[in-house]
């Protein structure tokens, strides 16, 4: 779904913050609150910190699915430029190994 719908952008500012305890220290995660078609709307942040970042009353931008505003989330395009550079490297690894280019 988030392929077929177009992005919407919004601004939404940090409102608070959820935590939770990993591996023996506190994590947290921002919540962000904005406004779209008219309703107002939170999201939690997928992403843990070891610190309340960024501070409160700061305002994000995020994107969404049209129609989907409970799956807006901070865009991360270098994260996402990493994953897909690690999947295409595995994939020529592959390649050359069913190939037979790569030593025994």
């Amino acid at each position: 779904m988030r392929l077929t719908r177009p992005s919407i952008r919004v601004d939404a500012v940090v409102s608070g913050y959820r935590s939770t305890w990993n591996e023996g220290s506190r994590s947290y995660a921002p919540v962000y609150r904005f406004t779209s078609d008219g309703a107002q709307h939170e999201v939690v942040e997928a992403v843990y910190s070891g610190a309340q970042k960024p501070d409160l009353g700061t305002v994000v931008a995020l994107r969404y699915p049209a129609g989907r505003p409970d799956l807006a989330h901070v865009p991360r395009p270098l994260m996402w430029l990493t994953v897909y550079a690690l999947l295409a490297g595995l994939e020529a690894v592959l390649l050359a190994n069913m190939m037979g280019w790569l030593p025994e």
